[in-house]
């Protein structure tokens, strides 16, 4: 190795080492304080409540109940394939993968 990468890689294990030893200190960016202060708006009773009235009572919506139906088209494939063809032709439509280059 040249000297210049010996010394980037020095320069670099010493960073990182106090950077570990600022963190183990204290004076890293630690925000394990602000998890102390949280304040909840509601009880553990009410959430605990809340979660047994909802998994007994399944009339509410369940999630991906709102998944339309198929669509079914009246053209047939072959038509499809043809208006693709002429829009080609015509230039009505781009040809190829990326049409933006």
């Amino acid at each position: 190795m040249k000297s210049r990468n010996i010394l980037a890689v020095s320069a670099l294990a010493l960073l990182s080492t106090l950077g570990a030893a600022a963190h183990a200190a204290g004076e890293g960016d630690d925000l394990s304080w602000r998890a102390l202060q949280f304040q909840s708006q509601r009880d553990r009773a009410d959430v605990h409540a809340e979660a047994v009235y909802a998994a007994h009572h399944h009339d509410m919506e369940a999630a991906g109940s709102r998944v339309l139906p198929p669509v079914y088209s009246s053209v047939s494939r072959a038509e499809v394939r043809q208006q693709a063809i002429q829009a080609v032709r015509t230039g009505q439509i781009a040809e190829g993968e990326n049409p933006s280059l």
